[in-house]
């Protein structure tokens, strides 16, 4: 499920970053108020090298036991194509202020605060 976005919007000198269920404000008005987005994704290796040594396994087993029953196949087949399928991206948002070099992170359930300069 997608994060609902921040807004950010500027009122009597104050930025407030809000995804309607959650609300950063940054009272200063030397502080920074921003947006932090990325979209992750998981590096899989090739087809053929994550699917062929768990094929030779399977391979393996049914001339072990040729008596395997059709469900039993059926099911090793289906989790070796579960291997090949795209793995769904993950989107992440975070509203992050920043002030006097300490920056809050909020993603709208978790908020940390660092030094350290976070990327999601």
């Amino acid at each position: 499920m997608d994060p609902t976005p921040f807004e950010i919007v500027e009122r009597d000198g104050a930025k407030h970053a809000s995804n309607g269920a959650m609300t950063l404000s940054l009272l200063d008005g030397d502080g920074l108020l921003f947006r932090r987005r990325a979209v992750k994704t998981t590096s899989t290796p090739p087809p053929t090298e994550a699917v062929l040594p768990r094929l030779n396994e399977l391979a393996g087993e049914l001339l072990a036991n040729p008596d395997m029953t059709p469900d039993a196949i059926t099911r090793r087949l289906l989790d070796l194509a579960e291997t090949l399928g795209p793995k769904p991206q993950q989107r992440i948002e975070w509203a992050v202020a920043r002030l006097d070099g300490v920056s809050v992170y909020v993603d709208g359930a978790n908020v940390i605060v660092t030094r350290q300069d976070l990327q999601p």
